[in-house]
């Protein structure tokens, strides 16, 4: 596999890959990407050419003025990490036999084993923060299910408590005044204002407004759980899709 033996800085790529690409070089890369696939028509100025594994744009008027693009080269990292992997064994096996050989095939193979062997740690510590990241994710959804049973129970138990049903007016009158107070049960003046309104118990009110509470801090907490399943499951579909898809060769353009 090609790379093996070059000098690439995998944490720095990754990196790149992983944050937003809205540098200046990637921006002009996507642009002259778009414009040599796009449906040519009679306005277009460019003709396209392939040549060597790169896209070029010449100016129809001007066939001296040329762009052109280098791709991004992608790799599969699980399968680099193996022909890395093997590359350290097959450089261990002619550091072996060159020891008695010249001094300056023993210094390049040596160069070679320290740069693979750097890559490998470096795929290795990706993936250790990886799925730490994920663990620590995982654990907070965890505590989040475990907090959703206890609410739960509350919010039952507090409904079962209720001996007055009422109309589902008055219900939505009274869930409308709980938001009203920032998701706070009302003071006790209030209550027996609403009580006394609609001819209700204070007290059967007073169960309500509980019920209310515990169902909101119950959907606050299911909530939180969605968000946190959502933010694993995207995670974990980017981090598949850098590792099918890693960039080992920047994309370059030149222009004249």
């Amino acid at each position: 596999m090609l790379y093996l033996d070059k000098d690439i800085d995998i944490k720095k790529i990754y990196k790149y890959q992983s944050e937003d690409k809205n540098n200046e070089m990637y921006k002009k890369y996507k642009k002259y990407l778009d414009i040599y696939f796009q449906k040519s028509d009679k306005k277009d100025i460019y003709k396209r050419e392939y040549s060597e594994h790169k896209l070029i744009l010449v100016n129809k008027s001007n066939p001296k003025k040329m762009i052109i693009i280098s791709p991004t080269e992608f790799v599969r990292i699980d399968k680099y990490y193996l022909e890395l992997k093997n590359f350290i064994n097959n450089i261990l096996l002619k550091i072996t036999h060159s020891q008695h050989e010249d001094k300056n095939t023993f210094e390049n193979l040596k160069e070679k084993y320290i740069s693979a062997r750097k890559k490998v740690n470096d795929i290795n510590e990706i993936n250790k923060d990886f799925y730490k990241e994920i663990d620590e994710l995982n654990n907070k959804k965890l505590e989040k299910i475990n907090e959703l049973i206890i609410f739960y129970k509350k919010k039952v138990d507090s409904y079962n408590n209720i001996q007055t049903m009422i109309k589902e007016s008055v219900k939505s009158e009274l869930i409308n005044l709980f938001k009203s107070h920032k998701n706070k049960i009302p003071s006790d003046g209030e209550i027996s204002k609403i009580a006394k309104r609609f001819s209700i118990p204070a007290n059967e009110i007073e169960k309500w407004f509980d019920w209310i509470e515990n169902t909101y801090i119950y959907l606050q907490a299911y909530k939180e759980m969605t968000e946190l399943s959502k933010d694993i499951d995207k995670k974990n579909l980017l981090f598949d899709l850098r590792k099918k898809y890693f960039i080992i060769k920047y994309p370059t353009i030149e222009e004249s």
